[in-house]
């Protein structure tokens, strides 16, 4: 035999309550999740932008080296 409807109807409010609370719980550990992220991915793009113009640095320094030292046999060629 079932239960009378109204118990039925009871059980259901108490499961969805509980499905409510666990919707709630869930949202705030995402948001938690989320804001922790946001954080580290904050500190890796600095990071990576701080070695990029590192590297750019090291790039135009050594592009200007390379075409100091090729401007030089041009230049003691011309002297003699």
């Amino acid at each position: 035999m079932e239960p009378p409807m109204e118990a039925r109807i009871a059980r259901l409010e108490a499961d969805v309550a509980h499905l409510r609370t666990d919707v709630g719980d869930i949202k705030v550990d995402l948001r938690t999740l989320r804001d922790k992220m946001d954080a580290r991915l904050e500190r890796i793009e600095a990071k990576f932008d701080a070695k990029l113009d590192s590297l750019k640095t090291e790039i135009q320094r050594s592009d200007t080296e390379s075409r100091k030292q090729l401007r030089r046999p041009d230049e003691n060629h011309r002297e003699h």
